[in-house]
């Protein structure tokens, strides 16, 4: 048989890298089983690894939002957050609480506290106690706290002081809440007596001017005898009238058509004076009225800082008095995601090794 270069070249073309990484990639069944003695060895590793214990306390979290729509304090501390529906406020609420419970001035009160019962917690620092702790909530209902620690016995006196102060801020900052209702309802009153007022004294001014007007021409005249003036004289005063008894007296008082010149000017006088007095007291009215606008303002004000945008119909209470559950953290799932890592990464190099020894032979 007769040597021919063109087979030995096709031989040597149906081996290639490509077609060898192809047909290692497709070993489905030997890839899965080096993922799984890596997962299983990480399993096995997560049973020596050193641990922390975990003590978990669970609240209870409520709110009743029926009256979401007229509730502007939360509102002031969303900013620039609308609330367009019951759900924007629900949601707000429930992300403001979380907020409070792992802020710095919450995480700091439980730190001190904690430091005045346990010389132990005189060592930690601020940063270093907040990556302890932990909460898991999905929406209004359970919320659990859980503080993380190498003792189980600390763990447990953290948790306990993290949920004694946060029911203490939470109760406060509520109370607060329930203030700014009854200080906006205040506020809302003291506007309406205003508008009144100003509206009044505004009607008792024009009258005043028309009766003005009146006496003015009452002292050039010699007597009212057509009836057009008379019910003109008596109008410019009605214009102001209310059921008070002083302008019912007044309104009574008046002059019947063809009485004197004298009766219509004294009545007139005695109308005018009624006006002034009137309108001092509903000047001093309004004096005392912005006062109270302020003060209630400045309660207002305190009291929406105070709340820290909570609703006032929040609700959060321990679900038990029972002391905190504590439980040993295994990552035991983070060990066997390494694991099956681990044993895919040894597959790769097990393939390397054996396809450069082949290159090579």
């Amino acid at each position: 048989m007769r040597y021919n270069p063109s087979l030995e070249r096709t031989a040597t073309k149906e081996w290639s890298l490509r077609n060898e990484i192809l047909s290692i990639t497709h070993q489905w069944p030997r890839i899965i089983l080096f993922c799984l003695i890596g997962c299983l060895a990480g399993w096995a590793v997560s049973w020596i690894w050193p641990s922390s214990f975990r003590a978990r306390e669970d609240l209870y979290v409520g709110l009743n939002i029926y009256r979401w729509e007229v509730d502007r304090n939360p509102q002031t501390f969303a900013e620039e957050v609308s609330f367009n529906y019951p759900d924007d406020y629900k949601n707000w609420q429930m992300s403001n609480l979380n907020a409070f419970v792992l802020g710095q001035n919450t995480v700091r009160r439980t730190l001190e506290q904690l430091q005045a019962q346990d010389p132990y917690w005189e060592s930690v620092d601020l940063s270093e106690f907040t990556g302890l702790l932990r909460v898991f909530w999905r929406n209004a209902g359970r919320w659990t706290l859980a503080v993380d620690h190498p003792d189980a016995k600390r763990a447990a006196q953290a948790v306990s002081a993290w949920k004694s102060v946060i029911l203490e801020g939470i109760h406060s900052a509520v109370a607060s809440a329930q203030d700014t209702l009854a200080y906006d309802y205040q506020l809302q009153e003291i506007s309406a007596n205003q508008v009144a007022v100003t509206q009044r004294l505004a009607k008792l001014n024009q009258t005043r001017s028309s009766l003005t007007t009146i006496s003015q021409e009452l002292a050039g005249m010699s007597g009212v005898e057509d009836p057009q003036t008379h019910w003109r004289i008596l109008a410019a005063a009605t214009k102001g009238a209310d059921f008070s008894p002083a302008w019912t007296e007044l309104l009574n008082s008046a002059p019947e058509m063809g009485s004197p010149l004298e009766d219509y000017i004294a009545w007139v006088e005695g109308a005018q004076i009624l006006v002034d007095e009137e309108i001092l007291s509903l000047q001093e009215q309004a004096a005392a009225l912005d006062k109270a606008q302020a003060e209630a303002a400045g309660q207002y004000a305190r009291a929406s800082q105070a709340s820290l945008g909570f609703s006032a119909n929040m609700v959060v209470e321990p679900i038990s008095d029972e002391p905190p559950q504590t439980s040993k953290i295994r990552p035991v799932p983070l060990l066997m995601l390494v694991g099956g890592v681990f044993g895919f990464m040894t597959w790769i190099l097990v393939e390397i090794l054996r396809l450069t020894s082949r290159l090579r032979a």
